[in-house]
């Protein structure tokens, strides 16, 4: 359920965070879309002299440059899709989500907001659709920007397998805000909000560092690894990521419906 009206302040009272997010993710954009190049005419020799020649931690570092250097489409992948939209997408969705319930009640507008002819599901609801809107809409654009870039410097990624990319990230990042959102209802101080969804996800992270454990991991299947190597759709992972986020979503709805302000 959602109210226009209530969705109407929600944005205009977010456009600030919409704005600052837009921005920095345009900067990490068109970082990713010229360091390509940057670095192949850079070269691997030039940028960590001698390292190739080693075995260990720059051995190995070496050898993945040279496998990312080789194809466009897995190096845009490894830095936008399975880096910098994984990281700072998580923590943009903290952003957004762990003030829109705390933030009401902290001002003491939350009784005043209850007071009008309007539900605690419409509420809850408008004020996650806000959220989604604007998270959806930075991820989005700055990608499309990417893409443009990357087009207009003459590299032909393929843009349909760009955004279709994207699916996965945001129903993980869609999990990730729905949990700042619950936190957001049950603490009043939304910093704390933030750092007790930061402290979850982060631990969820964890099993990513582990060839036993990285199935188990929420952030190896938003970065679909499959798709860009072998073309295969994460349907069944993206499904069950789906099916999470709305899990925790409800959960953070019966919450805010059964506390009293």
């Amino acid at each position: 359920m959602m109210n226009k009206h209530l969705l109407v302040k929600e944005l205009r009272e977010a456009r600030l965070k919409f704005i600052i997010g837009l921005v920095y993710f345009l900067v990490l954009g068109v970082i990713v879309a010229v360091s390509y190049e940057f670095l192949k005419q850079l070269g691997i020799e030039d940028l960590l002299p001698g390292a190739g020649r080693t075995s260990g931690f720059l051995g190995n570092l070496v050898k993945q440059l040279e496998f990312l250097l080789k194809d466009f489409d897995v190096y845009l992948w490894s830095q936008w899709h399975a880096k910098n939209v994984i990281q700072s997408g998580t923590i943009f969705s903290i952003i957004l989500g762990m003030n829109l319930i705390s933030g009401e009640i902290s001002n003491k507008t939350m009784g005043f907001l209850l007071s009008k002819p309007i539900s605690k599901d419409e509420i809850y609801g408008t004020k996650a659709v806000s959220g989604l809107i604007i998270l959806y809409s930075v991820i989005i654009i700055s990608t499309a920007a990417v893409a443009g870039i990357t087009w207009f410097k003459g590299y032909r990624p393929g843009i349909f397998k760009i955004f279709i990319g994207l699916v996965p990230p945001l129903v993980g990042f869609t999990a990730v805000f729905f949990t700042a959102l619950l936190f957001s209802g049950i603490y009043e101080d939304s910093v704390k909000a933030g750092l007790v969804t930061g402290l979850i996800w982060g631990a969820l992270s964890l099993f990513s560092f582990s060839r036993y454990t990285y199935k188990l991991s929420p952030f190896f299947h938003m970065r679909a690894p499959q798709y860009i190597f072998e073309g295969k759709f994460p349907v069944l992972e993206t499904v069950v990521l789906g099916g999470i986020a709305l899990l925790i979503y409800f959960i953070g709805l019966k919450t805010f419906k059964g506390k009293e302000f």
